[in-house]
């Protein structure tokens, strides 16, 4: 994983690995063939760490792990920083169960981050469906999750607060609230480039601010408890949910007072494109106007509804 963390890391200084005080005691019956125990503490001096299950780097000045015959513990918690200085802590144990003459680990964590920076670090984090691996992710190849995230841009700040668990099928398994505030999001890309990739879309020119939005990640699933952001006067809201192998979505976004230009043309479904820019050519609508729509699988399919019209 050496080559890919070399190519994750793009500003900064970061080299995994740091120092730490031991205290260990290593103890096994003699002529005995089970494994050795290992028991005693590990307190970090000082830490650079990168998770497999989400490589986003962070550092760790301080905390201690105490290690038991039957579980690890993570003592008051380990604080920890990223790169644009936001705190967090981990903490829990992991349970050690020998009981089937192998040895598993069941981890029950928590960790809580506040109010980190959004970047391109954390989208080239994300990591892909268990289906759908990519290759050279973490570093080279972008999740579908942290594509989409990466071209719309979005900038601002997400605290989250979750756990660390096995499912039920025995597989790592992490679910987290998102919050997200302060935020924006400016996308200079082509509509079509996350139309044809993805099937979704994001009208070329259509800007918002003062985002904010709270969203839940489990099971594989993101759902998006709430999300707003604005447009001078108007106001997008937009909740629903969404799997992260692209399998199923069920959004729902409210547009509300948004001004008329010519970004409201990729709101129309493509197979009414040449009329809708025909009739935009020749009648150059202005004003304000209201929609919904619903993207639902199969395809992600959108319906632009009009409730009122176009106000001028």
């Amino acid at each position: 994983r050496a080559g890919q963390l070399r190519r994750i890391i793009d500003h900064g200084s970061f080299t995994p690995g740091g120092r730490l005080a031991l205290t260990l005691k290593i103890t096994r019956p003699e002529n005995s063939t089970v494994d050795a125990a290992v028991t005693g503490s590990i307190r970090i001096l000082n830490a650079n760490i990168l998770a497999s299950i989400f490589p986003y780097p962070v550092r760790a000045k301080s905390g201690e792990i105490i290690l038991h015959e039957d579980r690890i513990d993570f003592g008051d918690g380990i604080p920890f920083e990223t790169f644009d200085g936001a705190n967090g802590m981990l903490k829990g144990r992991v349970e050690i169960d020998n009981s089937k003459g192998l040895r598993t680990l069941n981890p029950k964590l928590e960790f809580v981050l506040k109010n980190d920076a959004l970047s391109q670090l954390f989208f080239m984090a994300i990591p892909p469906a268990e289906n759908e691996p990519v290759v050279g992710w973490p570093g080279e190849g972008l999740s579908k999750g942290g594509k989409i995230l990466s071209q719309l841009d979005p900038r601002g700040s997400i605290s989250l607060e979750g756990m660390i668990k096995l499912s039920k099928s025995g597989k790592l398994d992490v679910a987290c609230d998102i919050t997200y505030q302060n935020g924006s999001i400016q996308p200079d890309i082509p509509a079509e480039k996350l139309i044809d990739s993805e099937e979704l879309f994001w009208p070329v020119g259509f800007g918002l601010d003062d985002c904010s939005g709270k969203f839940r990640v489990a099971d594989a699933t993101v759902v998006v408890q709430s999300f707003t952001g604005f447009r001078r006067d108007g106001r997008l809201d937009a909740s629903g949910l969404f799997s992260m192998d692209g399998n199923t979505t069920d959004i729902t976004i409210q547009l509300d007072n948004i001004q008329l230009a010519e970004y409201a043309i990729n709101l129309i479904p493509f197979g009414d494109h040449a009329h809708a820019v025909a009739l935009w050519d020749r009648y150059k609508p202005t004003g304000q106007f209201d929609a919904d729509i619903s993207l639902k699988t199969p395809n992600a399919d959108q319906h632009l509804l009009i409730r009122h019209g176009i106000r001028h």
